[in-house]
């Protein structure tokens, strides 16, 4: 038997030759038949499926209120479902503002002074009493030398005047300037203080008391406590012309600012 010369490249090149003209063939022959080119056309049939939406997130639920009366319970805690919303958060308040009242301070009342002994008299202040005492000095002043009043003889007695009331000095009677304002606006429209005071000796005016209220219990005190304090009167006299203590009704009427 004969040994091929052939190289191993050349007998690769040779099958790829024979390998070309059996494609080439191949080619000749299909176009022969008239089917190069065409596809067998196949229909492709359309998938049809539903859209089945999830279902809405459950909403959430607070957690049940704590036991006050256990300390070492333990609030549970409820993880956030993803994509849920948060809880609303704590709305502050805004602490109401209240104007405060105009601050009215009561009178206090006047104080009376008291003997450090008891049972000798009921007054505040000291003088001559209208009561005669069992003294033995005369009474009245005479220039004659008669028996005084009711007797006779050639000089002159005493000469009588008619007995006169408390009287109020005009000038000192109160104005609005004398009350403040809180007072003058809680003042009721038409309302009048009536009220009785001890006129003493020296015209001052003590031991008031409301007779009839303005409607307002304030003003009211304050009335009592200007009269005391600002008005001044002239005292009662008797037929001799000397001044006495003696009760007098004062009124009130409403003031302006």
């Amino acid at each position: 038997m004969q040994r091929s010369v052939l190289s191993s490249r050349d007998r690769t090149g040779a099958a790829l030759a024979v390998l070309l003209v059996h494609g080439a063939l191949a080619l000749v022959l299909l176009n022969a038949s008239g089917k190069v080119g065409e596809l067998p056309s196949q229909a492709v049939p359309i998938e049809t499926f539903d859209v089945i939406e999830p279902p809405p997130p459950e909403p959430l639920r607070p957690p049940p209120p704590a036991d006050p009366a256990r300390t070492d319970e333990v609030a549970e805690v409820r993880p956030e479902e993803e994509g849920a919303a948060a809880p609303p958060n704590i709305r502050s308040q805004a602490t109401p503002v209240v104007l405060p009242e105009p601050a009215v301070r009561l009178p206090q009342a006047p104080r009376v002074v008291a003997s450090e002994t008891p049972a000798r008299g009921a007054e505040a202040t000291q003088g001559a009493a209208l009561i005669a005492g069992p003294g033995t000095g005369a009474g009245g002043v005479g220039t004659g030398t008669g028996s005084g009043d009711a007797g006779s003889g050639t000089g002159g007695g005493g000469s009588g005047q008619a007995p006169r009331s408390p009287s109020v000095i005009q000038s000192t009677t109160l104005t609005g300037r004398d009350y403040p304002r809180a007072v003058l606006r809680a003042w009721p429209r038409g309302g009048r203080t009536f009220v009785a005071v001890r006129v003493q000796l020296d015209g001052r005016a003590t031991d008031c008391k409301v007779n009839r209220s303005s409607g307002n219990a304030v003003v009211d005190q304050w009335t009592c406590r200007l009269v005391e304090q600002q008005v001044r009167f002239r005292p009662a006299t008797n037929e001799r012309g000397e001044p006495y203590v003696a009760w007098y009704g004062y009124v009130q009427a409403p003031v302006n600012f």
